[in-house]
Order: C-alpha cells, then sequence, then structure tokens
C-alpha cells in the first residue's frame, strides 16, 4: 500500500511524567515537547495514523514553496553542540 496524501499537525504540549522518562527530561519539570500528529491516506481513505512526542530542543523544521511540487516540509538541521 502507498500513501497518496495525509497531514501533519505540530503542536507544543506539557509532557507527562513518562514522556518525560523517555525523553531524558525527568528532571525538568517546565518544559515544553512537540507532538506531531500524522494522518496518512491511501486514494482518500485514512490508512495510518501515529503521535510523534519530540523534545522542543532538538526539532527544527524548515519549508520550501516550489511552484510545481507545492508545500514541502522538511526538517531542519540543528546547529553543532545543541542538545
Amino acid at each position: 500500500m502507498h500513501l497518496t496524501g495525509g497531514q501533519e499537525q505540530i503542536r507544543a504540549l506539557v509532557p507527562t511524567r513518562g514522556e518525560r522518562d523517555i525523553l531524558g527530561l525527568a528532571d525538568r519539570l517546565q518544559v515544553a515537547v512537540l507532538a506531531i500528529d500524522r494522518l496518512g491516506c491511501s486514494r482518500g481513505r485514512p490508512v495510518e495514523w501515529r503521535r510523534t512526542i519530540v523534545r522542543g530542543d532538538r526539532f527544527g523544521v524548515s519549508a520550501s514553496f516550489p511552484r510545481r511540487e507545492g508545500f514541502q516540509l522538511t526538517n531542519a538541521q540543528l546547529r553543532k553542540g545543541v542538545r
């Protein structure tokens, strides 16, 4: 099966204790993470859903708008030394 479309929503949220532990943030109570919810479709029907939780201090996004291909979103490279 091949995805033919879909959408992603990225939003900030306060992580649960379990999420902080998994992400190595157990000692940082006042930290936000990013939740990425993805819905993948094949021929207009939903076939995939996932939620990814990422540390806000290790995430970057860049976007480009080529005319023919449409909107594209890619991960930005992080600066060296950012943890």
